[in-house]
């Protein structure tokens, strides 16, 4: 599929309005991120018992668990995610389990609401960090030639993944790989899964939606908004990978991880962010992104500006609360 522009460099990318063009719009993002139709497999996951101390978590949070695992998820290049599952002390009948994609920085506190509502409500929680993030920090990645590169600089972003793109294939795997394995891990072992995100997680979240039907409860927060023109983008990798976005625009992700029968996608900016995404007023595109669900029949598109959080980077109190009730109910 070739993404076409306009001449004001907007994306002309149309929307799917039936649910056969859904289906086949998602093998294509299944067919660009793994060469493949279809979805990466959870028994590539490695999991092993993890000392609570070592959770890169402020001491509060901490005690909300009463032990941790580390689920180990191998991806391309040697690479691999470092994925932290945290079990509640907090006990409900329902077998719960949120995977929530942090942003960038060197740990997940930015998300601590919604981390303490998870475990307090009894849900387990698995928090997939961004490549170079975290726990991930100081990998290497090894290329077919025998170059090594690495995936971030000393920020947490992501400049060196850029190298991995070779333009035929997307490097958007390495991002959207683990939370769709971790989700498909859950399943397996019995659990309801929802998902949610952070910031650069926020971005990562509707990609696992839209290439993962199975995922039917997804959250982003103050996670993007759209690439109007790849030839002018400033941002990290993930905001502006030229092999995805030149197949894809951001609005077909939010359709995809919206559309299907009990499915919805939650969309959340701060108006008053401090760092990324503020906004005033709903985008252009959520209009269109609704008519396409009505017109395909099923699936909820919910976007909402909030007006909570002033002068900081943050999630909602509110947004935790709606997010893990609807996970915990």
């Amino acid at each position: 599929m070739t993404r076409v522009l306009d001449s004001a460099g907007v994306s002309q990318q149309p929307l799917p309005q039936t649910q056969a063009q859904v289906d086949s719009l998602r093998e294509k993002l299944q067919q660009l991120l793994w060469q493949t139709p279809g979805l990466p497999s959870a028994d590539s996951v490695k999991i092993a018992d993890d000392n609570l101390a070592n959770v890169p978590l402020a001491e509060d949070l901490r005690k909300l668990a009463t032990s941790a695992q580390l689920w180990v998820v191998p991806l391309r290049f040697g690479l691999e995610s470092r994925v932290t599952v945290l079990s509640p002390k907090a006990t409900t009948a329902k077998k719960c389990a949120l995977v929530f994609n942090s942003g960038h920085g060197p740990t997940p506190d930015s998300g601590a609401v919604l981390i303490s509502k998870t475990l307090q409500a009894g849900c387990t929680l698995a928090i997939v960090e961004l490549p170079g993030s975290g726990r991930n920090r100081g990998q290497v990645a090894s290329l077919e030639n025998g170059a090594k590169v690495s995936e971030a600089d000393g920020t947490g972003l992501h400049d060196g993944i850029s190298m991995l793109d070779d333009g035929k294939r997307t490097a958007m795997d390495l991002f959207v790989t683990p939370p769709i394995v971790v989700a498909a891990k859950l399943r397996q072992l019995g659990y309801i899964t929802n998902m949610a995100g952070f910031s650069g997680g926020g971005w990562i979240t509707p990609i696992a939606a839209a290439a993962d039907p199975a995922i039917v409860d997804s959250t982003s927060v103050a996670g993007f908004l759209n690439v109007p023109d790849v030839r002018t983008c400033a941002g990290d990798y993930e905001q502006c990978a030229p092999t995805f976005f030149n197949a894809f625009s951001a609005e077909q992700m939010y359709v995809l991880a919206s559309a299907g029968p009990g499915r919805a996608f939650y969309q959340v900016w701060n108006m008053y962010d401090s760092c990324c995404n503020a906004v005033t007023q709903l985008p252009d595109f959520v209009e269109p992104i609704q008519a396409a669900l009505v017109s395909i029949g099923s699936g909820r598109y919910v976007p909402t500006i909030d007006t909570t959080i002033r002068d900081n980077h943050a999630i909602p109190q509110g947004v935790a609360d709606q997010t893990v009730a609807r996970l915990a109910s």
